[in-house]
């Protein structure tokens, strides 16, 4: 699993320093995939790819399987 995944489902609990690193590492994410994609609904897009991408990882990790993210991000390709 995507060591920052884990962290964003825990930013609450985390030292305030730690939690903005996480979200500061999710911006960028975000921005850079946001001006790959482009368009008017670039940031949008990247959000779902980026949501789609972190969920499959957890699936995969829940089910022990990593069919279960291929299943969740087959919508993507």
């Amino acid at each position: 699993m995507c060591l920052f995944g884990v962290l964003g489902a825990e930013a609450g609990g985390l030292s305030p320093e730690v939690a903005t690193e996480i979200l500061t590492f999710f911006r960028r994410c975000i921005e850079d995939l946001s001006r790959r994609i482009g368009g008017p609904d670039g940031e949008a897009r990247a959000f779902r790819i980026l949501a789609t991408l972190e969920g499959g990882m957890m699936l995969a990790s829940a089910y022990q399987d990593v069919e279960a993210f291929d299943q969740a991000v087959a919508g993507l390709v």
